[in-house]
């Protein structure tokens, strides 16, 4: 059974670690990781198609290159939508057959030894990329001393209410 240990750090000072990181504390590969060539292209795909049991869905390798120790560049990011599918009768045996002939032209990036970097304009894609995604720990600093969980599920119950089967024992 674990038991808390009040000698632990608390939350307050992983919160304070976490903020002073920056890549150059960061290893981004783990250390046993052998080092290979990494698929990142399929066919005229300019992603990896991923089949499953429902549909296919876009894997974009060059989007997390960093954590197999190869340079960050710009992945293209254009017409990634189009290779996601269900499979519905429409045109459906197309997209699939499209997705199995482009992995018999596979395309890799080879290894050549660990390399900690970026390209001179991936950070900048990547600052604009952030504006479109929500980050919630800058949510809470934005709203002030609001640091607990608490607070914002509090609001959220009181918002949907409890008609939605949610129900808080102190209510009872």
């Amino acid at each position: 059974m674990a038991v808390w240990d009040p000698t632990y750090p608390r939350k307050e000072a992983w919160l304070s670690f976490f903020a002073k990181l920056t890549s150059e504390n960061v290893i981004w590969k783990a250390q046993w990781m052998p080092l290979k060539a990494v698929i990142y292209r399929c066919g005229d795909f300019h992603s990896v198609p991923l089949l499953g049991p429902w549909g296919g869905v876009n894997y974009t390798p060059l989007l997390v290159l960093r954590q197999v120790w190869f340079k960050q560049f710009i992945p293209p990011t254009h017409n990634l939508q189009e290779s996601d599918f269900s499979y519905d009768p429409e045109d459906c045996q197309g997209k699939k057959r499209q997705a199995v002939c482009a992995w018999k032209s596979i395309r890799k990036i080879k290894d050549k030894g660990h390399y900690e970097g970026v390209t001179s304009g991936y950070e900048a894609w990547q600052a604009n990329r952030r504006k479109n995604i929500i980050d919630f720990s800058r949510e809470v600093v934005k709203r002030g001393k609001e640091t607990s969980f608490e607070q914002p599920n509090q609001r959220i119950e009181k918002s949907i209410g409890f008609g939605f089967g949610l129900e808080n024992e102190k209510h009872k």
